[in-house]
């Protein structure tokens, strides 16, 4: 039982142990090296336990929740490693282990020994099988494991003379370690639900095309999740309500509007489990990257996906994030996940970050989360003391927080991530969900290791689930016409993003043609549906007879009052707007104040009146409506419904703006442009802060005619111009009152709907800074730097570039820094230049000097080859990708007609010395004889001459870099390097020898840059040698170890005296290093020489020879 007694850490347990047949050994994770090395044990009675113990495992694990119950998992699972091991190993060594007879003592000496420590990090025996790696996949990772401990074994019986024989056989065990992992590991999987669950992972395509089918809504999820616990205690009152306010989820319909003629269908019924795309970050993810995502693996079954994950201790480390573009079912999915969790396994709280202070911690925000559910203000210790099951958090929205701040919230998975550690160490297992639009993904540092899932687009299959769905909930519906598969293939790039189907179904719903029979772009789908839903509800519940024409300004009133409800959101940087901000802002924009008379006080207000009778708001009420307006919010049913009204409402004050330019025109005492309104609502936030805003508003503006968008053009400029002689404080007041960050947003606005409109060839700068007294546009841009938050400044300068000397904008281009997007814009080459460098490469070279746009180009292709390139020395020539980024390199300065930037040469003449020898040498030629003049060549210095004596021919096709390496000032160390590139055939380098050997004998050399290999080699230069041991001194015993004792004897008896003397603290330091070092004889001999020169002296005779 010893052997058992370092398993658990003390002789009690042992006892426990025994008695209890085991029970309690699976408690005792993670496990010690000190215990595995006590299953060698001679009667093998500790394996014998273990292999009960796995039997045991599976009562024990369903007993408990939580923390425990993940503990145990990974408990059971190294149990299951080292029995199969030490079984193995049993039946190839049979008896023989008896005549090890070890001590624990001298199992814990051999242990520490061989490194059977640090095989076992952390108690962890051998990697898991969990939700990327299903047990088929893992199985290699086990083997790696064992054959760590076969080898641990090795080291451990080739120590011992019992153990004579036995080396190698323990290799040979571990491929029936395997087998017997395998088979205990399947009788594991009957009993051990999550042990199913990760085998179930590696079924193959069409067996997980099946699950899918049954699992469209995460239907068997609940009951896989419910297995996992035996007899599972009753969830705590607050946990059931939460659970309680999920499950409603299911119920209701899949979209919350009231509707007199559709009938929609419920979550249940029409959430369709979407397939993904899995991707575990390192440090080349790119998950803002929509190729990126192209080149990952497609998965299909998200419902095994998620109950791998949820069950695997590795969730409570890090975040799960998953990723979508805007209406792929992000929100749908974590609400549809909440609903199935069985709340006594799995408590749940879904965090929508948009309704929660986004300053808070997140634990702060769970209880303002299940406050606003269950109405009582429970603190996050008394929810997790309540219960011990495992804690899940959904983070709904990161993209929305991004918004609500302002700022980049760079370290937002991180400190998600600590949260989960800090939890865990808490005694808590918590599990996080985070969701977010995938192209904020590069504001935000993703840790290593996380998982990270992107949500892809319906399939043919998944719309006619979908479509099927949605024609049996409207069977009973007269009114509604049936959709049809068929005419929704015309519209695929809509109709695969769940959103926008549904957009489609509603606006076929009411439509008497086809949907194949029109033509629709997404901006299309939404006007149209507007178009629709307005017409509707003005038209029926309009009373008696009403005019055409009024019933027309209704509308065209009812769709302003719309935007203005979005613009309001906007403004305040949230996705929801109070009744009370509402109401004012609808007053400020409305010149002739609110519609007149008001019944009384109980009267439905104004903003009412536009909110509740618009199909896609969501109104969310916080009290009774006695306590008044305030206490009641609204919100669109998806945000891209209120970007649309805004970028809509933005092109309609376009077009009243450029028939005011043309009426101006004509005016006699010059023009004076209406701006009011589009200053007020523009001076807030640039529209770019929002993903759809500029593409909605483009693609609205491309509508318009020619002549209209020349008008418009010549307006904006104009009023970009006279935008900065006043600022005054409007009515409209979203945000507080700062001169600096209305002006700020406005003028970016206005140069940002200039250069839509200038499409396709983009707006001139001099349209902008012409005439002479017009806004300097570098002041411009330093206006945006200090008048916008800093998400506001990314997203604006991640739109709108420069390109030559016009401006274009970008959508979903590379987000390169602030700082170099300001460069750029404003020209500033030094500055950009230094900011690439910067970015690219760190530390770096930093140029000063103003850069062409060759010399940038070819700086940013150097650097561009130092990130990417492979190092791979061992293949004869680069790889064809990096070769090719060479030959582009060449190709770019060929045909340039100007040098290269000193910076730019000298990083890539450090690079062709590493590549040299696997590029061909008509490329290196072309390089050199292109990149490296003359004049360059001294400053390439000692790059330059290190490349050409590794490839000789460089100095006769180049005479200029054999006179720069003759004349550089460091003439020893080029020496060194010509003598180790000597050979045979290279007279151009023995030349170079004869002059640098030449300078090293007669320059004196007070200091020089030494290496090791010029005290064996430079023994006729006296003086040469002297300054190079001093230099070595510097290292201690890095340099001294590389030195034999007969090399430095042979070195101080070739000095003078005079040099000697210099050197006898360097000597007397190089003795006290080797002295307890073994040599052969010659070195030996040596060694003692020169211990008895230099050790007898006394410290003053030292500093005495140090001194001269």
């Amino acid at each position: 039982m010893e052997a058992v007694r370092l398993l658990l850490g003390g002789a009690d347990a042992v006892t426990i142990a025994g008695r209890a047949g085991g029970g309690l050994l699976l408690a005792a994770a993670p496990f010690a090296p000190d215990a595995v090395l006590g299953l060698f044990d001679a009667k093998g009675e500790a394996n014998n336990l273990l292999r009960d113990l796995v039997g045991r495992a599976p009562a024990r694990i369903r007993a408990e929740r939580g923390k425990s119950h993940l503990q145990l998992l990974e408990s059971a699972h190294g149990l299951l490693v080292l029995s199969s091991f030490f079984d193995a190993l049993a039946e190839k060594h049979g008896d023989r282990f008896a005549a090890l007879e070890l001590t624990d003592d001298e199992k814990r000496r051999i242990g520490d020994t061989v490194g059977l420590r640090a095989q076992l990090r952390e108690g962890q025996v051998a990697p898991m099988p969990g939700a990327t790696r299903g047990f088929a996949e893992n199985v290699p990772e086990v083997e790696a494991s064992m054959r760590g401990l076969a080898k641990a074994f090795g080291g451990f019986v080739s120590q011992l003379a019992a153990g004579r024989g036995m080396e190698g056989l323990e290799a040979s065990a571990v491929d029936r370690a395997l087998e017997i992992y395998r088979e205990r590991y399947t009788r594991l999987a009957a009993d051990v639900p999550e042990f199913a669950i990760w085998s179930q992972l590696d079924e193959h395509a069409a067996t997980r095309a099946e699950i899918r089918d049954q699992n469209q809504t995460l239907a068997d999820l609940s009951e896989t999740l419910r297995r996992v616990v035996d007899a599972p205690t009753p969830a705590t009152e607050a946990e059931q309500r939460l659970a309680n306010h999920a499950a409603e989820v299911l119920r209701r319909p899949i979209w919350q509007a009231e509707s007199r003629d559709i009938t929609f269908p419920t979550v249940e019924q029409g959430f369709v489990s979407p397939r993904f795309r899995l991707a575990v970050v390192d440090d080349k993810s790119q998950p803002a990257d929509e190729q990126w995502w192209e080149s990952q693996e497609e998965h299909e079954d998200l419902a095994g996906f998620l109950t791998g994950y949820l069950t695997d201790p590795a969730s409570t480390e890090r975040p799960l994030v998953i990723l979508g573009n805007p209406g792929a079912g992000k929100s749908l999915l974590t609400k549809v996940l909440a609903a199935r969790l069985p709340a006594e396994v799995f408590t749940t709280f879904r965090v929508p970050l948009r309704a929660v202070d986004p300053d808070a911690d997140i634990h702060q925000q769970v209880e303002a989360a299940a406050e606003e559910l269950i109405h009582e203000r429970l603190p996050w210790a008394d929810l997790c003391r309540a219960s011990d099951t495992t804690k899940v958090v959904m983070l709904d929205g990161f993209d929305e927080l991004i918004q609500a701040t302002g700022v980049t919230q760079s370290n937002y998975l991180h400190h998600t991530a600590r949260f989960q550690q800090q939890e865990w160490i808490n005694g808590r297992s918590v599990a996080v969900v985070v969701t977010s639009r995938t192209l904020v993904m590069d504001r935000t540092a993703v840790p290593d290791g996380t998982l990270v899932i992107k949500l892809d687009p319906f399939d043919d299959r998944q719309i006619e689930h979908w479509v099927e769905v949605w024609n049996a909930a409207n069977e009973s519906r007269p009114t509604v016409r049936p959709l049809t598969v068929e005419e929704l293939e015309g519209h695929s790039e809509l109709a695969e993003q769940p959103l926008l189907l549904l957009m489609l179904a509603i606006y076929a719903a009411s439509g008497e043609a086809r949907l194949d029979a029109q033509q629709l772009s997404t901006e299309d789908l939404y006007g149209r549906l507007l178009d629709s839903f307005v017409r509707r509800q003005i038209r029926e519940k309009a009373e008696g007879e009403v005019d055409e024409e009024i019933l027309v300004a209704r509308e065209t009133q009812s769709r302003r009052d719309l935007a203005t409800v979005a613009f309001a959101m906007f403004n305040r940087g949230h996705q929801w707007i109070g009744e009370a901000d509402l109401q004012a802002d609808l007053q400020a924009l409305e010149q002739g104040g609110g519609p007149a008379g008001t019944a009384s006080s109980r009267s439905v207000t104004w903003a009412q009146r536009t909110i509740t009778s618009f199909f896609f708001v969501h109104t969310a009420h916080t009290g009774d409506e006695t306590h008044g307006p305030g206490r009641r919010t609204y919100e669109f049913m998806h945000a891209t419904f209120g970007e649309y009204l805004i970028a809509e409402q933005t092109a309609a004050l376009l077009a009243d703006l450029a028939e005011d330019w043309r009426r101006s025109r004509g005016r006699a005492y010059g023009y004076t442009l209406d701006d009011r309104v589009l200053r007020a609502l523009l001076s807030h936030q640039p529209l770019t802060i929002r993903e759809q805003i500029i593409p909605f508003v483009g693609e609205l503006i491309a509508d318009l005619e020619p002549g209209v968008r020349q008008d418009l053009r010549h307006a904006l400029t104009a009023l970009y111009r006279e935008a900065r002689r006043t600022v005054q404080d409007d009515p409209y007041r979203p945000t507080p009152f700062d001169a600096v960050s209305r002006l700020a947003a406005y003028t970016a606005n206005l140069v940002l709907l200039a250069v839509l409109v200038a499409r396709p060839d983009g707006l001139t700068v001099t349209e902008l800074s012409e005439p002479a007294d017009s806004p300097n546009l570098e002041s411009t841009v330093k206006l945006w730097r200090a008048g916008l938050d800093a998400e506001a400044q990314r997203s604006l300068f991640g739109c709108l570039v420069r390109d030559d000397d016009r401006f274009r904008v970008m959508i979903g281009s590379e987000h390169d820094s602030i700082t170099l997007s300001e460069a750029r814009l404003i020209r500033d080459r030094g500055q950009e230049v230094v900011q690439i460098t910067g970015e690219m490469l760190s530390p770096a070279s930093y140029p000063s000097q103003a850069a062409s746009e060759f010399q940038i180009a070819f700086h940013r292709g150097v650097l561009g080859i130092m990130a990417a390139r492979w190092s791979t020395p061992l293949l004869e020539r680069l790889m064809p990708y990096d070769e090719n980024l060479y030959v582009k390199l060449a190709e770019l300065i060929e045909g340039a007609g100007e040098n290269a930037l000193v910076d730019s040469a000298f990083l890539l003449v450090r690079l062709l010395v590493d590549d040299d020898l696997r590029i061909p040498d008509s490329l290196l030629h072309r390089l050199v004889e292109a990149v490296f003049v003359p004049e360059l060549i001294p400053l390439m210095q000692p790059h330059i001459s290190a490349l050409a004596l590794r490839r000789p021919e460089l100095l006769r096709r180049q005479p200029a870099l054999l006179e720069g390496a003759k004349n550089w000032d460091r003439p020893e160390f080029l020496y060194e390097l010509a003598r180790s590139a000597r050979s045979a055939n290279s007279p151009d380098v023995d030349s170079l020898l004869t002059v640098l050997a030449e300078r090293v004998t007669d320059e004196e050399a007070p200091s020089i840059l030494a290496v090791a290999s010029m005290v064996r080699n430079q023994t006729f230069a006296p003086r040469l040698l002297a300054a190079a041991v001093r230099d070595l001194r510097r290292y201690g015993s890095l340099a001294w170890e590389q030195l034999r004792p007969s090399e430095m004897l042979t070195a101080l008896e070739t000095m003078g005296d005079d040099e000697a003397t210099r050197v006898v603290v360097a000597l007397r330091e190089y003795v006290d290093c080797r002295s307890g070092d073994a040599f052969g004889e010659a070195d030996a001999q040596a060694f003692e020489e020169l211990q008895r020169r230099f050790s007898v002296q006394d410290g003053s005779d030292a500093r005495q020879s140090e001194a001269v």
